[in-house]
């Protein structure tokens, strides 16, 4: 056997031997000395880890954030009948009953991050201005005039913090199949818009499922689309045209700005229901969506709204405009909240 080898068992079986030569009290002083020396080891790596963790933590809220978006405008129609819809909804004024603006106080944030600022602002506003305000109910009304259609949002809209006037008030199925949901047994009997009305612009692929005269162009002296018939078949749905507005009621709808609003991701907007004849505001719906406030974490399709939507515990539903609107025009056989099983 090879020199070395023998050299090294011989230093084994004497380290074996000095180890059995020692008391049991020496021993477990040893023994013991090995675990407080493992225990302390382990210890110092875990204090080593949490101070580079609150390091990290330290060197992230200290980071600058990211710089908001440019401020601009929303929107505005471009085509003259929805511009002339438009300007008449922000020319309304509102009853003096109607909560004013509280101004929110900027300067306690002046530290804070942006998430922190946001979120006590859009609890501000929820606290002090949003909120459903009727005026003055009327029963036993067949049918209602929608003065201002809305457009299907694309998902560069939704992810754009200025584009869309109000995110607030939008909900997809509204600006899509909004006459299935005002006209049926227990709501509305007519439910009339500006023409073309609804449905005209489908692809043809789908047609197939509604009544013919949905696709149906108006006359050059055609003023408004009325829908009717609906008795919760699609097809039953039915549309004709009429040379004047028929509803005595209205709904129209806006948005509205506030100190900051969009650079913290908060978009207001109002809902108001109002007597086509007299000009009278009915009722009001006043209301604040919070999103992200730059790049990939703004988006309007799914956010927090206040008020929210009373039923089914969601921020909105496809019933939105209708949950408020039916408060203050009854319909003839109105189904009381939240039975919405009809």
């Amino acid at each position: 056997m090879p020199k070395g080898n023998v050299s090294a068992q011989h230093k084994q079986t004497s380290t074996r031997g000095r180890w059995q030569g020692w008391s049991w009290r020496k021993r477990g002083l040893v023994m013991l000395g090995g675990v407080v020396l493992v225990v302390l080891s382990i210890a110092a790596m875990f204090m080593l880890a949490r101070r580079g963790e609150q390091l990290f933590i330290l060197s992230s809220e200290g980071a600058p954030e990211p710089i908001p978006e440019q401020a601009r405008e929303w929107d505005k129609p471009t085509d003259p009948r929805e511009l002339e819809a438009y300007n008449f909804a922000h020319s309304l004024e509102l009853p003096d009953s109607l909560p004013e603006p509280v101004p929110f106080d900027f300067s306690r944030y002046t530290s804070s991050r942006r998430h922190t600022t946001a979120t006590a602002y859009f609890k501000h506003l929820c606290e002090t201005e949003a909120g459903d305000y009727v005026f003055k109910t009327v029963d036993k009304v067949e049918g209602l005039y929608q003065m201002r259609p809305r457009s299907v949002a694309t998902q560069e809209e939704f992810r754009d913090l200025y584009r869309m006037e109000d995110p607030y008030g939008y909900v997809e199925g509204e600006a899509e199949d909004v006459a299935f949901m005002f006209v049926r047994k227990h709501r509305y009997r007519y439910f009339e818009q500006p023409v073309p009305g609804a449905f005209v612009h489908m692809k043809q692929i789908h047609r197939k499922y509604y009544d013919t005269s949905l696709f149906v162009f108006p006359d050059l002296n055609d003023v408004s689309a009325v829908f009717w018939g609906h008795n919760g078949e699609t097809r039953s749905l039915k549309k004709r045209y009429e040379s004047q507005i028929i509803s005595r009621y209205g709904y129209t709808w806006r948005g509205i700005q506030r100190d900051r609003d969009r650079e913290f991701g908060i978009a207001g907007g109002e809902l108001i229901v109002l007597d086509l004849q007299t000009d009278e505001i009915l009722g009001v719906r006043r209301g604040f969506a919070w999103t992200g406030t730059s790049g990939r974490k703004t988006n309007w399709e799914f956010t927090p709204v206040c008020p929210r939507y009373e039923i089914r515990d969601r921020s909105k539903d496809f019933d939105f405009s209708y949950w408020f609107i039916r408060k203050v025009l009854r319909p003839v056989d109105p189904v009381e909240w939240p039975d919405v099983t009809f």
